[in-house]
């Protein structure tokens, strides 16, 4: 069953539920001229949708703020991440390339772990790089390997000095994120020029 939806009233000046306003009034002088209203910009284009009480809200007293100020952290996320990497390749693109070639990395140890899960069998190669330094003296072997192989390729780009030390004052300025709402809480992570990785606040 379809229902049919009647067209849409028109507001037409000089009809009679909309008199057309004389050019004069009634001691026969002429009315001066009414100034048009400015058209509003349009809020939703730009982040915030107008609720229709003036305060640019969204829902009652809340302001929608956070695409933009997310947006803007992720991008200064993105540049602190490939500022570094860019400025890496250039040093290896313009230091010299030796003829011989490099070294492979460390092999690590192919010891097979097999699951069962729900019938299916799941083979897990290198289930011993799970444990911790600490506990273990073969995974802390392959980690210092790997890490050696890791700083004799780095060390070395001929530019790699330079690179650092002009990357090294912007990565220990450190950042904070933008905050989220959790419950009825704030949160955001960060990270001081001295630590790796972001902490929650």
């Amino acid at each position: 069953m379809s229902i049919a939806r009647r067209p849409r009233a028109r507001w037409s000046a000089g009809s009679p539920r909309f008199p057309r306003r004389s050019a004069c009034d009634c001691s026969g002088r002429r009315r001066p001229p009414v100034p048009r209203r400015p058209e509003r910009a349009d809020r939703t284009r730009s982040g915030v949708f107008d609720a229709g009480d003036g305060t640019g809200s969204r829902g009652e007293g809340r302001r929608y703020h956070g695409g933009m100020v997310h947006s803007a952290a992720r991008i200064g996320s993105f540049l602190l991440v490939a500022a570094p990497l860019s400025a890496l390749a250039i040093a290896s693109a313009d230091s010299p390339r030796s003829s011989a070639a490099p070294a492979p990395p460390p092999a690590a140890k192919v010891d097979p772990v097999t699951d069962t899960f729900h019938g299916q069998q799941v083979v897990d190669e290198y289930r011993w790089l799970e444990a911790l330094e600490k506990d273990s003296k073969e995974v802390a072997d392959w980690t210092t390997a790997q890490n050696d192989y890791t700083r004799a390729r780095l060390d070395a780009l001929a530019c790699r000095s330079k690179v650092e030390e002009a990357l090294r004052p912007l990565m220990q300025i450190g950042s904070i994120s933008a905050p989220r709402m959790g419950g009825n809480f704030y949160i955001y992570t960060e990270r001081s020029g001295t630590q790796n990785q972001p902490v929650v606040k």
